[in-house]
């Protein structure tokens, strides 16, 4: 009418020449914006062709402009049929509950979400009663009796059947599944006075009518987080979600209590807290008393190392002081927004979007002054469900796995009419399609900026004063993104609504008299997706601000009249232009390959990481990763090395994004790793690295002091734990002492071995050597995987050739036996000989030589034992002896010795590890001696 002008409607369907469109209905004009703003809200469903779409619908110009309940209809996405007041319950029993100035009569319907099964369609939502404390926030819901399209909507029901007004719920997240027999039926609320998180799990359902249990504390904030109070919290609200297969979520973004001052016993972080079901919300649980001890047994979380990977593998090292007032600060943290959203592929796993800024001491950025980017933006976390419980390494198969989605510095910068950042109200919603769940949709309305204008100078170096009059274009679109790998990389997005500005700001053109913040610009905001996709069509809802109308005075979109549009984009094709911001850097990294058996690992981020396709000129099937001992593979993930063997020498050029440092979770023993795009140090806060323990793979093990990029390595550590590979010369690692400077030495073709020299029991682990190599390397140790013995030992060789060059330095004055099966040499001075290949040879001092009269196993000494008991043993015949630790089960523990002997006194250390390098438990065990004429056991006892 004329005393209510309306903003011109827009209908912002389209097609692009590039095989890719959207299509968009208006559904409602007379909306309250405010009832999208929230991104667990639920506000849009399709089951098979059925749409049902709730939100506020304005109660009317006069006494009040808060909503009613509105909700629609529609078998196509096209065509819909809206309906009114579903929140009419006559004179309602909450007793209106509105704002001063609407005379406290009016219902609210706060925070729509939409719901439903194969048969009826249900709206959920919440009123302010003004009961007890707070706003005395109710839970109702209705829905369709005359199933889809009928049109009868149920008087409202209590969700809450125990509702009384100490309760103050609201802002609902539901969610529904089906085993195929029962309907489940799920929704999670926040309390205004209560705090903490209340679900409702459904216990009876009849012909659509549903019948929820008592409210569970799903979440404790009191207790468990960072309690909120009345100036807010910094817990979100929490959201859920459910597959068929009965597998879900529900969540938050939190501080664990502690957290706010860096005292968090759990993670200091402000990250994603869950729970999850497999039952279909009927239990819930975190990952127990069986987790690791830096977990909180009833939540799982995104934990520190993949924040600390974010921050050294996507943030800028800096912020750049560029601009007037500005000060330079080391970007060493992060910081998670409150608007995010979760959900569950068909097979249970769990995927979170969140907004993320790079911090530093003083402040967090969106951008460099510059305009360059600095790592703010969306991103998408996943991770295999079978491996939550004790995640891998960051961005591994077995591991947390997180990307980029979006880099947001081109529309976090702008504020809207309200003059705060978009971070405050665009959000970015998760779709996952039914039919391959690595095929992950996420819709985000941000702002576009168009093609420069005005008074834009193009010359200047720095963005440091950017007026929005510079982007006479300037608007807010859907943009719609896709992978296709499970969110390791995403398409560059489709604008699915592409709506410029087509005020002529720059020739002095202002909005049309009427509208009341000065603002014009054609807005999409606050999209919703439905949970589930196809692999080339997203189900989207959204919804316009109608300018000329404002409610209470706010001046940011939700809060005026907003028109709801509903509708789809269809994407199958990678061809849209990329989003002003960009990624990560690339690096193009020559890895050369000798003939024969290589480490190799993974240096720069790509969409294929097949060996196949990363070294062509491999060998098929020979890649090899180490776990309980060797373990076949056919894909390499950053972090981790790799046995890969080549028929010839060679070389490979890998191309990707650049890794600067790598985070790698670490387990006790010995670990194969790799390092990033550029030479990389250690970084070993916490001190579990064995110092000297780095080796790579040549003409046998060769010790390293840095990774090169593209190479595998061995690496020891004490204790399971965390390092970073970094290439920023930020290394710590423990001293190191090397106690074999003044030592015998003997050497097969190069690689040096040691002897006649004294360790200290805390060091005698920087001399131990990793697993053995693949079958054809090259490989010399002492028995027990040692690289120096005290006095005698047993020398075990991997070698191929018949003869072998032998170097030695004997530095003690002592004359020194090597002895095989075809013979002994006598070593003093410095020499080379060559000597017949053997499986072992022994090394012993000639002067304390003897030959024993009978085979003899001694007991260990010291017994009990901590660190390490040696055992000595007479070998009075030539043959071959093993010497295995067992458990008490029978089970192999270590092979001590195995190997030819010259009768002779032996001795072995036993330091009390396994084969794989990695500390026993406590107990007694079992050492047996075998021999083609004698056999015995001996037991001893580990203390830890």
């Amino acid at each position: 009418s004329d005393n209510h002008p309306s903003f011109p409607i827009t209908i912002p369907s389209w097609e692009s020449p590039r095989s890719n469109s959207s299509n968009f209905a208006l559904v409602d004009s007379s909306t309250n914006g405010f009832g999208m703003v929230v991104g667990v809200t639920r506000p849009i469903i399709t089951i098979d062709d059925n749409w049902f779409f709730v939100y506020r619908q304005y109660a009317g110009f006069e006494g009040t402009t808060h909503g009613q309940l509105g909700g629609a209809f529609s078998e196509d996405g096209e065509d819909w049929t809206a309906y009114f007041n579903l929140n009419a319950n006559g004179n309602p029993p909450w007793g209106g509950g509105g704002f001063p100035g609407d005379g406290g009569a009016y219902a609210q319907a706060r925070y729509p979400s939409a719901m439903g099964n194969a048969d009826f369609p249900y709206a959920i939502w919440n009123e302010y009663t003004a009961e007890g404390a707070g706003y005395g926030g109710r839970p109702y819901l209705t829905y369709d009796e005359f199933e889809w399209g009928g049109g009868s909507f149920a008087y409202p029901l209590d969700v809450d059947v125990n509702w009384n007004s100490n309760k103050d719920l609201w802002v609902g997240s539901p969610e529904y599944s089906t085993d195929g027999s029962e309907h489940y039926f799920n929704v999670v609320y926040n309390d205004w006075t209560r705090s903490d998180r209340w679900l409702f799990h459904s216990e009876g359902y009849e012909d659509g009518y549903i019948v929820f249990g008592e409210e569970i504390k799903i979440i404790d904030e009191m207790n468990h987080l960072e309690p909120g109070d009345a100036g807010g919290s910094y817990n979100s609200s929490a959201g859920i979600s459910m597959s068929n297969s009965g597998h879900g979520m529900v969540g938050l973004i939190g501080l664990f209590a502690g957290g706010l001052d860096d005292l968090s016993s759990v993670t200091n972080y402000h990250t994603a807290i869950f729970k999850l079901t497999e039952d279909h919300g009927e239990t819930w649980h975190g990952p127990g008393s069986d987790a690791p001890p830096y977990y909180q047994p009833n939540y799982y979380f995104i934990p520190d190392n993949v924040w600390l990977h974010m921050v050294a593998n996507y943030f800028a090292p800096e912020y750049l002081a560029s601009c007037p007032g500005d000060t330079a600060e080391a970007l060493t943290d992060m910081w998670t927004y409150y608007e995010f959203d979760l959900r569950v592929d068909s097979e249970g796993n769990p995927h979170i979007t969140m907004e993320v800024l790079p911090c530093g001491e003083n402040y967090c950025y969106y951008r460099q002054s510059d305009g360059s980017g600095i790592g703010a933006g969306y991103y998408h976390f996943t991770i295999d469900k079978d491996y939550i419980g004790n995640p891998g390494f960051v961005n591994t198969p077995t591991g947390w796995n997180y990307s980029q989605v979006l880099d947001a510095r081109e529309s976090w910068v702008w504020a809207d009419p309200t003059g705060s950042s978009l971070l405050w109200s665009t959000q970015g919603q998760i779709a996952i399609s039914e039919d391959d769940p690595d095929v992950i949709w996420i819709v985000s309305d941000q702002m576009v900026q168009g093609p420069e204008g005005g008074n834009y100078d193009p010359g200047d170096p720095y963005d440091c004063d950017e007026p929005w009059e510079f982007f006479p274009e300037l608007s807010e679109d859907i943009l719609v993104f896709k992978s296709t790998d499970n969110g390791a990389t995403w398409w560059n997005p489709l604008n699915a609504t592409q709506t410029p500005d087509l005020i002529d700001w720059a020739n002095g053109e202002e909005c049309p008299e009427g509208t009341i913040t000065g603002w014009c610009s054609p807005e999409e905001q606050f999209p919703h997706t439905a949970h589930w996709a196809t692999n080339d069509r997203v189900n989207i809802a959204y919804q316009m601000p109608n300018w000329y109308h404002n409610e209470i005075g706010d001046m940011s979109g939700a809060d005026h009249l907003n028109r709801v549009y509903a509708g789809w984009a269809e994407f199958t094709s990678n061809s849209e232009p990329p989003y002003p911001g960009g990624g990560a850097s690339t690096s193009t990294i020559t890895v050369d390959n000798q003939a024969g058996w290589n480490l190799v690992g993974l240096p720069v981020e790509v969409d294929d990481a097949g060996y196949a396709t990363l070294f062509p000129n491999s060998v098929t099937n020979t890649l090899y990763a180490f776990g309980v001992g060797y373990e076949g593979a056919t894909e390499l993930a950053l972090g981790e090395g790799y046995w890969l063997r080549f028929d010839d020498a060679g070389s490979n050029e890998l191309t990707g994004g650049t890794v600067d440092n790598l985070l790698a979770s670490l387990a006790e023993g010995w670990n194969l790793v790799s390092g990033g795009s550029n030479e990389s140090g250690i970084d070993d806060p916490n001190g579990i690295v064995v110092p000297n323990t780095l080796y790579g793979f040549g003409v046998g093990y060769e010790p390293a002091s840095s990774l090169q990029p593209g190479s595998g390595y061995w690496l020891r550590t004490s204790a399971a734990g965390d390092v970073t590979f970094t290439s920023a010369g930020a290394a710590r690692v423990r001293p190191f002492t090397d106690r074999m400077k003044d030592a015998n030495s003997i050497s097969f073709n190069g690689n040096a071995i040691y002897f006649g020299v004294d360790v200290p029991d805390n060091e005698k682990l920087s001399y131990s050597l990793p697993p053995k190599p693949q079958a054809g390397s090259f490989d010399v140790r002492f028995a027990g995987d040692w690289k120096y013995t005290e006095s005698s030992g047993i020398i075990e060789l991997m070698n191929n050739t018949d003869m072998i060059s032998v170097q030695f330095s004997i530095k003690d004055g002592s004359e020194w036996i090597l002895e095989s099966a075809s013979g002994k040499v006598i070593l003093n001075g410095n020499g080379e000989i060559q000597v017949v290949n053997s499986d072992s040879y022994s090394l012993y001092k000639g002067s304390v030589s003897r030959t024993p009269e009978t085979f003899a196993l001694h007991q260990g000494y010291p017994n009990p034992f901590n660190p390490e008991t040696t055992i000595s043993y007479d070998i009075s015949n030539v043959g071959n002896v093993e010497i295995v630790v067992y458990d008490m089960m029978g089970r192999e523990i270590k092979t001590l010795v195995s190997g030819y002997h010259t009768p002779s006194t032996y001795q072995v250390v036993w330091n009390g590890t396994d084969n794989r390098g990695k500390i026993v438990p406590s107990g007694v065990y079992f050492y047996r001696m075998n021999s083609s004429e004698f056999t015995q056991v001996n037991k001893v006892m580990f203390l830890k």
